[in-house]
């Protein structure tokens, strides 16, 4: 039989700067009391708490291949553990100099055992659901469907303070209105 051991690592001003909760089979950065499996705390006042980092050191000129991801997989009955989804960030340039460090962020999914990307944020800020060229501010490669019980009203404001307005009834009606007019 074995014992389950508390295992802590001190440094300067912190009793717990890694811990392992022996008795509840968990992992703590920051605290010796873990509430999941690897809970990490500190604490930055009124501003950013920077947690993790991950790093793809690989580099050579001209390459833009290079990426990072958070994986996520899910366990599929007794036929073993599988994709369910990715967050990764890559390079869009070849990142020699600062002129050319642009990257994206992709957003994966996984439909019949097969994980590919949905949506895509670019270095411009571009949003593409459905395609990794996003050519505006939102670019979706599907109809948007709206789903409403009673009346249904899809909106569109401009920054200019436009406004485009379809709105259907719980009948077959449809009204159509910019700026209020019909």
């Amino acid at each position: 039989s074995s014992v389950d051991m508390d295992f802590r690592v001190e440094s300067n001003g912190n009793a717990n700067m890694f811990f392992v909760d022996g008795g509840n089979d968990r992992v703590s950065i920051g605290t010796n009391s873990p509430e999941k499996l690897f809970d990490i705390r500190g604490s930055a006042d009124n501003t950013l708490l920077e947690a993790i980092q991950l790093t793809n050191t690989d580099w050579a000129s001209g390459e833009t291949g290079q990426q990072i991801a958070v994986n996520f997989k899910l366990q599929r009955g007794s036929a073993g553990i599988y994709d369910a989804g990715r967050i990764a960030v890559g390079k869009d340039d070849d990142w020699d100099d600062a002129g050319a460090s642009d990257s994206h962020m992709a957003f994966h999914t996984t439909l019949n055992g097969t994980r590919a990307e949905k949506m895509r944020i670019d270095k411009d800020g571009k949003i593409g659901i459905g395609t990794d060229a996003p050519t505006s501010q939102m670019s979706a490669n599907k109809i948007v469907e709206i789903f409403s019980t009673g009346i249904a009203s899809l909106a569109l404001n401009g920054n200019n303070g436009s406004r485009f307005e379809l709105t259907s009834d719980t009948g077959d009606d449809f009204k159509v209105s910019r700026n209020g007019s019909t």
